[in-house]
């Protein structure tokens, strides 16, 4: 769009808003938002928002949070470093494991990265024409199975 008219376009719509005039609001309304204040404050303060609560209670309870979440972390390496120490030869295994499957992977990828692009489209391919086919001849066999009648050739009229 042209920025001339984009600006006129806006300056077009402002003057229309600002022209509308004042929609006055429901007379309960003021009743019903001092209402739902009231009742927000009328809560005991575990139930309100963390920063609405008294400054004392707040540095405890952030405190506590500190000292769980530490000892969840320590508590956690000192399961990890007793399950090495009682598991090592199964962990060690998986890590064997691990080592392989990343070796493989890694192979896989270096051959890929050596063939012509044409030959990896084509297999792309093939593989896509394969899985249509093997869905439509599935499509067509579960209905075979479901209905016969109308595969049915014998017209015994």
């Amino acid at each position: 769009m042209n920025p001339n008219r984009e600006h006129q376009l806006e300056a077009d719509i402002d003057r229309e808003l600002k022209s509308l005039p004042e929609i006055p609001a429901p007379a309960t309304l003021l009743v019903r938002v001092m209402q739902a204040i009231a009742q927000r404050r009328a809560l005991p303060w575990f139930r309100r928002a963390w920063q609405t609560w008294p400054v004392s209670l707040q540095v405890v309870s952030f405190g506590t949070l500190a000292l769980l979440f530490t000892g969840t972390c320590l508590g956690g390496w000192e399961l990890v470093t007793m399950a090495v120490h009682h598991y090592g030869s199964a962990l060690s295994v998986l890590g064997t494991i691990w080592t392989t499957i990343t070796v493989l992977f890694g192979a896989l990828s270096t051959a890929v990265d050596q063939l012509p692009r044409g030959v990896l489209i084509g297999c792309v391919a093939a593989v896509v024409l394969g899985y249509t086919m093997c869905a439509a001849m599935g499509t067509f066999c579960f209905a075979l199975l479901r209905n016969p009648l109308p595969f049915n050739n014998d017209n015994e009229d």
